[in-house]
């Protein structure tokens, strides 16, 4: 794989190279139209493009990676959706508990499904977003945006210390264990107390440091932003997403795909 300028990958896949502003529109009008939709085979067709848009920009494993956690909490906030409580036993399958009986019935079912699906179609929606637009040009947009400036560039500086206060977060750490610091219960938590305070203070020190060179350079108050221009490609590829995402919405409501639950 062919390195380019920077010392970073060649990209694999066109959705990488996809403008932050096209992602971020593709991945907001997926989200928005699955929920205004409420179908269930509108939210299972959302997961499946998105989701292949997604493995196709990165890979399987760290799509897989990404969903897990957000599908975990979606499935059992859906299964909570589903429980069901009554003086009566539910059709499908209850169990008598304290005077009543808890289980499941149809609808609820039903109902825990599109809520379960609608939920994970918005977050695989929103992923694609962070698997193929990379940080910077993500805060680019927040620039674009009514945001207030001032948080825009806060934004901006803090996501440029986290990786250098991470950095030296794991440097101290390793040499604390390399001086056997950790040993004991009293030790440990005498080394983490070290280890964050003066994490903070090399924050604070790097904080100064970094507002001198910013008054060096003339900062007027507006960190500079140059955007990003739109290809045609890119507005092409938008305009087929929302013409299909609107086709299909159309299908489904006049139920000529009568997939509806």
């Amino acid at each position: 794989m062919a390195p380019l300028e920077n010392g970073s990958p060649r990209l694999r896949h066109p959705a990488r190279k996809m403008g932050a502003g096209t992602a971020a529109y593709i991945a907001a009008c997926a989200a928005l139209s699955c929920l205004a939709t409420d179908e269930i085979c509108y939210s299972v067709v959302i997961i499946a493009f998105m989701g292949i848009l997604g493995v196709r920009a990165v890979s399987l494993k760290r799509c897989l990676a990404v969903y897990a956690a957000p599908l975990v909490f979606t499935a059992v906030g859906a299964l909570t959706v589903a429980l069901e409580r009554g003086a009566e036993p539910q059709s499908l399958f209850s169990v008598r508990v304290f005077g009543a009986y808890t289980g499941f019935s149809t609808a609820r079912l039903v109902l825990s499904l599109r809520l379960f699906l609608k939920a994970f179609g918005c977050i695989v929606s929103a992923s694609f977003l962070c698997l193929t637009a990379p940080a910077p040009a993500i805060l680019g947009l927040c620039h674009q945006s009514p945001l207030p400036k001032v948080l825009a560039d806060l934004m901006s500086l803090t996501y440029r210390f986290i990786f250098d206060l991470t950095a030296i977060g794991e440097e101290m750490r390793r040499a604390q264990q390399a001086r056997l610091s950790n040993l004991t219960m009293r030790t440990a938590v005498r080394g983490s107390g070290i280890l964050f305070s003066s994490v903070f203070i090399r924050a604070y020190k790097r904080s100064g440091d970094t507002w001198n060179a910013m008054e060096a350079r003339c900062y007027q108050g507006v960190m500079p932003y140059v955007p990003r221009a739109v290809s045609g490609s890119e507005r092409l590829a938008a305009v087929a997403a929302t013409v299909g995402m609107a086709g299909l919405i159309a299908l489904i409501k006049t139920r000529i795909i009568p997939w509806r639950l």
